[in-house]
């Protein structure tokens, strides 16, 4: 089979990503956080407050480290559900 793949594509090393999935694969139980697949739905009032941050114009990509008034918004309703959602900095007052 190697032959059919050229020496140039041989040398072509796997993306940063890839090694990081890979590793995971051979890990027990990781946690992977590279993207948004929840193992519970969503509570209704963060489904609420999407559907009304998106109707206000708010539908962009947001930094990679959200703002803490976001990530409180959303840790609030997970934590009155008994979810663990970590520490992170509260909104100023």
């Amino acid at each position: 089979m190697r032959d059919f793949i050229s020496k140039r594509a041989l040398g072509v090393d796997a993306s940063g990503i890839r090694k990081v999935f890979d590793l995971a694969a051979r890990m027990k139980d990781p946690i992977n956080l590279s993207i948004g697949l929840p193992d519970f739905d969503v509570p209704d009032q963060v489904k609420d407050a999407a559907i009304e941050s998106i109707r206000a114009g708010h539908n962009r990509y947001t930094q990679t480290q959200e703002s803490p008034r976001s990530a409180s918004g959303c840790a609030r309703p997970l934590q009155e559900i008994g979810r663990d959602v970590g520490e992170f900095s509260s909104p100023a007052a």
